[in-house]
């Protein structure tokens, strides 16, 4: 079992569900490296406004999708120290070695986020990684104002297969 240390402690909370969970999951690991390490990527006091700021979707009223590329390069363009945030794609039929790669990253501390597409949802969710176990992996699947995370594990066999029909192939990191 493989444990992000101290991941409780990161409350930040989903402003909007629906269409945010790319920059509050991205807000999340920068909120984790700046408690965890005391680095912090843009400073914890310009971070109030960050899932407003970077919902592009609702910023640009639908014309920008929010995607992992496009919310980190407007973030880039406001805090170029940002760039270390990595975003990585494994192709379908490597979900193995994905979060195998992600399993290594949180045993040395460094947060990371995947999507997510479970079979009812229409569209994926951006999660902040937290666990892996043999057969599970445990994801912080929201925080809503009462800043209780709501943990969710879900099997490797489902992540497996998911990741294998061409969803959730991306992830982010911020060493």
């Amino acid at each position: 079992m493989t444990t992000l240390a101290r991941y409780n402690e990161i409350v930040p909370p989903l402003n909007d569900p629906v269409l945010g969970c790319i920059p509050w999951a991205i807000e999340w690991m920068m909120r984790y490296k700046g408690t965890v390490s005391g680095s912090w990527e843009i400073p914890s006091n310009q971070l109030h406004n960050f899932q407003t700021t970077y919902n592009l979707h609702r910023q640009t009223n639908g014309t920008t999708r929010n995607t992992y590329a496009n919310i980190l390069a407007a973030i880039i363009a406001n805090h170029p120290n940002v760039g270390l945030v990595r975003c990585t794609t494994y192709q379908s039929g490597q979900a193995v070695q994905k979060f195998q790669r992600i399993e290594s990253l949180i045993g040395q501390g460094i947060p990371c986020i995947t999507s997510i597409k479970l079979r009812a949802q229409r569209n994926a969710h951006i999660v902040p990684v937290v666990e892996i176990r043999q057969d599970d992996i445990d994801v912080i699947w929201n925080i809503p104002n009462s800043g209780i995370q709501d943990i969710q594990s879900i099997s490797k066999t489902d992540l497996f297969r998911m990741h294998n029909a061409g969803h959730g192939t991306e992830f982010m990191y911020l060493p």
